[in-house]
Parts: structure tokens; sequence; C-alpha cells
């Protein structure tokens, strides 16, 4: 009987950071091309139009490694300059969120409030910060004006 070794599944920054390593260069022309989308949302098929506009030999050194994979699994970019963030689908359930300075080729690993605070900024233009709140039914993650106008009318309220 064969025997099984479990091994630590390496996560999609781990595989980037390598990857980074081994192809900085080509890596670094499709992100270039990405980021001068400018500030917003990209979709998967611009990020492969853009992937198939890099020169043909940089193309060719991705195309059967990991980054194609990880790049067919993205659902959504946000540019914002110099950062990029991606959605990434590698399974269906699982989501992970990374996000990349393409100055310096710094990959980092984004949790799910992170990522949408990434977001809202790409969004209203500027840092929202947020308060967390459990309600019986799951979590919620809210501007903390908002969650001050609920606090206030909760603190306000008058029972008869």
């Amino acid at each position: 009987m064969a025997e099984g070794i479990l091994t630590r599944v390496h996560s999609l920054r781990t595989h980037l950071d390598e990857t980074f390593t081994a192809h900085s260069n080509e890596i670094l022309s499709f992100l270039s091309r990405v980021e001068s989308h400018g500030k917003g949302i990209l979709q998967p098929h611009q990020l492969l139009a853009e992937f198939e506009a890099i020169p043909e030999a940089s193309r060719k050194k991705l195309t059967n490694g990991l980054f194609r994979e990880i790049l067919k699994s993205t659902c959504t970019a946000i540019v914002l300059p110099p950062w990029i963030t991606l959605a990434v689908r590698p399974r269906p359930g699982v989501w992970e969120y990374i996000h990349v300075n393409v100055s310096a080729l710094v990959v980092e690993e984004l949790r799910v409030p992170e990522y949408l605070h990434f977001k809202e900024e790409l969004v209203d233009g500027r840092e929202t910060h947020y308060t967390v709140i459990f309600p019986s039914f799951g979590e919620q993650y809210l501007p903390s004006m908002l969650f001050e106008s609920i606090k206030n009318e909760d603190e306000n309220m008058k029972f008869d």
C-alpha cells in the first residue's frame, strides 16, 4: 500500500513570489500593461487580452506555468496604481485575494475585509474605516460613519 505524505498547501502568494523570482521581467511587462489602464476594475476577458498583447517570447515563458492558471482563475482585477488587487477563485467555494505592487513587485495576501476596503477606496476615492458588526445572521462590514448613525439612533431611542 502506498503511503501518502501530507504536505503543506502553499498559498497563491507563495506561488506568485516564486514565479516573480523566475520571470520578473515577463510579469512586469504584463502588470505594467494592466496598470496603464489607470484606476478601475478589469474583468477576466480584459486581463486575458492584456496577456495576449505582451511579446510572444514573454507570453511563452508564462503560458505553461502557474501564472497562467492564476490569470485564468482571476475574476476581477482592481487597479489603483501602483497596486493591482486580484480576486482569484482557484476552485469552487475558494477565493483568494492578492495585492501586487507593480513598482516593487511585492505580493501580499489580503483577507476579505481588506479586499473590500481596497474596492471601496477605488469607488469613493478616499480611505474608509470599517466597523464590524456581528448580528445573529452573520457578519457585515459597514463604514464607520454609517455605524455612528445607527449607534446614535439606538442610543436616542425612547421606550414607552
